[in-house]
Formats: structure tokens, C-alpha cells, sequence
């Protein structure tokens, strides 16, 4: 909500894309479960996640975008680990998964205060200068 309210266009994006994908991924595991064909699915919808921040890496002079597009290749690797019957525990790929995704999040958050405390610096410098600038 931090981004959504605060943030600019490229925190919101990221952050919509971020809620979507979460969404998606539980009606998914509501629907198929952990097992067999949801986790095609739930790939899917981690590489579109990919996809998204990729892209805002490649548009946004941010650096946030680069630790959320790292975090989420952690999570697409441990998902095609599982999905090639590699021999880890499940336990690990929870672990996984859940680390990396409050990386997003923090990742998200620090880009949403960064970019609120410019926006706030340049509104002090402009009325410092009187409007004139």
C-alpha cells in the first residue's frame, strides 16, 4: 500500500505486478494444489513476474528493480528445481520462496522511500527558490 500511495509510476507498476502475481499464485494453489499441473502454472506466472521487473530494470534509473529482478530468479530457479524432480526437500523451496519474496518486498519498499524523499527534496528546493526554478 506504502507503494501505491506513495511511489511513483515505476514503484506502482511494480508493486500491481508484485499483488497480481501473489494473487494469481493462491487462486492457482487453490485450484491444483502444490502438486503436478499448478506448477506449470505458478512458473508462469513467476517468469511473467520476471518478465515485469525485467523490464522496469531496463526503463527505471532506480536501482530497487535490479534486487527485485534478482529475488525473483531465486524463486524461478527453486521452481524449476522442483520442477525437474531434482532431489532437494520441499522444505528448502518454501524457505526459498519466502525469503525472496520479503526481499521484494523490502526491495519495493526502500525503492517507494527513496523515490517519496526525492519528490519531497525537490519540493523544498523549488520553494526555497520561490517558485522561480
Amino acid at each position: 500500500m506504502f507503494a501505491l500511495i506513495a511511489g511513483e509510476k515505476i514503484e506502482r507498476v511494480g508493486a500491481i505486478s508484485y499483488l497480481v502475481a501473489w494473487l494469481a499464485t493462491t487462486l492457482i494453489i487453490a485450484s491444483f494444489g502444490d502438486e503436478g499441473q499448478g506448477n506449470w502454472f505458478m512458473l508462469a506466472i513467476d517468469l511473467a513476474l520476471l518478465s515485469t521487473f525485467a523490464a522496469i530494470v531496463w526503463k527505471a534509473p532506480r536501482n530497487w528493480p535490479v534486487w527485485a529482478c534478482a529475488f525473483q530468479i531465486l524463486i524461478v530457479a527453486s521452481q524449476v528445481l522442483i520442477l525437474s524432480n531434482f532431489d532437494t526437500p520441499i522444505v528448502s523451496y518454501y524457505i526459498i520462496v519466502n525469503m525472496a519474496s520479503i526481499g521484494i518486498l523490502i526491495s519495493i519498499a526502500i525503492g517507494t522511500f527513496m523515490a517519496w524523499q526525492e519528490r519531497a527534496a525537490i519540493g523544498r528546493a523549488h520553494d526555497e527558490l520561490g517558485g522561480y526554478s
